[in-house]
């Protein structure tokens, strides 16, 4: 009893986070992708965020080439890495972005200025359009993560084995594409 009444309040309190509009534009050059997180903080992940604990929140690019009666292959995987840190004393958010070996700082004091720009993924290249196969048929998947950096007090040690996701979002795929 014990533990179906564990499971099913670990049910109940999953959240719907998701990626949402997801858009794919294909350019003369470039392979480039957009969107959205829905519903990514949850009410602790905020006030943790308040309380000046950083976070990492991860997006996951793959794009895949489909091939029928087998798993789909995947030809391209990007990793998207923004950090935040409130600074207590400044009341300013350090929000970095890592992405491809490029690092880009930026100094927000609005909760929801930062929650927007985390949020969201615009235009993120993901491959140049000559991987792309004139006779096969690709889309892109894309998925969120977000932990915190560190756990406390040597924790990490000793939990190394539980992974801790505040936010985990199923993969959202997107329409197929075509190279023109």
């Amino acid at each position: 009893c014990c533990l179906l009444t564990l499971f099913l309040s670990a049910v109940g309190e999953a959240s719907d986070e998701r990626i949402a509009n997801l858009v794919i534009q294909i350019t003369n050059t470039d392979i480039l992708a957009s969107a959205n997180l829905i519903r990514g903080f949850s009410r602790t992940t905020e006030e943790d965020i308040q309380n000046g604990i950083p976070k990492d929140l991860f997006y996951y690019l793959l794009l895949k080439r489909r091939q029928p009666l087998w798993f789909d292959e995947e030809m391209i995987s990007k990793t998207i890495k923004y950090t935040v840190k409130y600074d207590l004393l400044k009341k300013q958010y350090l929000v970095t972005r890592r992405i491809n070996g490029t690092i880009q700082q930026e100094v927000l004091e609005d909760f929801m200025a930062m929650k927007r720009l985390i949020s969201t993924i615009n235009n993120v290249k993901i491959a140049d359009v000559h991987v792309l196969n004139d006779k096969d048929t690709y889309y892109i998947s894309v998925k969120a993560e977000m932990k915190a950096t560190k756990l406390p007090l040597y924790l990490d040690y000793f939990l190394f084995f539980i992974p801790i996701l505040e936010v985990d979002t199923p993969w959202a795929d997107s329409a197929p594409l075509y190279k023109k």
